[in-house]
């Protein structure tokens, strides 16, 4: 029963950061496609702020997934042999 509770939540907290940076790029690609922010230079600056912002964040993501799917095969390798 712990193991497929522990299985649940990792795989929870895998879909939860592959989730985050998919929607940090899809954000980056709607943000380029939009050709009326032309027009309102400030509000393009601040999108492309958090755009830098959020291509940093994802790198955090990335690494937080990364481990997390390490983690749980570890852990499942872990729980398969006691």
């Amino acid at each position: 029963m712990f193991v497929c509770l522990f299985n649940i939540i990792i795989d929870a907290l895998v879909l939860s950061s592959f989730l985050s940076v998919l929607s940090i790029m899809l954000s980056d690609n709607i943000i380029n496609k939009i050709g009326f922010l032309e027009k309102y230079p400030r509000i393009l600056n601040l999108l492309k702020l958090r755009n830098n912002i959020n291509k940093k964040v994802s790198k955090i993501y990335l690494l937080m997934h990364f481990f997390i799917i390490i983690f749980g095969i570890l852990g499942n390798i872990w729980m398969f042999f006691i």
